[in-house]
């Protein structure tokens, strides 16, 4: 019996391809849920209506809106106000 060492290395690649695809599956599933929960909206400004996983900047700041911000609201990292300092 002959070893054919590419015949070798497409079995091979085709074990870990079987392997990988399903945690690809599971890795872009749980990217997906993460960029609905969680988005970048840069520095806060009062004319923008902000969704509850909205990060922004304040200053040297970055919070997260807990809750629906509406524009025109003040800016306040009070409790109840609908932003958590994250750092």
């Amino acid at each position: 019996m002959d070893f054919d060492p590419e015949a070798f290395g497409a079995a091979i690649g085709e074990l870990i391809r079987d392997a990988v695809a399903p945690l690809q599956a599971r890795i872009d599933g749980m990217q997906a849920k993460l960029d609905k929960a969680v988005s970048f909206a840069g520095d806060w400004q009062s004319s923008m209506n902000y969704a509850p996983g909205s990060l922004v900047r304040h200053g040297q700041e970055t919070f997260v809106s807990v809750k629906h911000v509406k524009a025109g609201a003040a800016f306040t990292s009070r409790e109840g106000s609908g932003w958590e300092r994250i750092f």
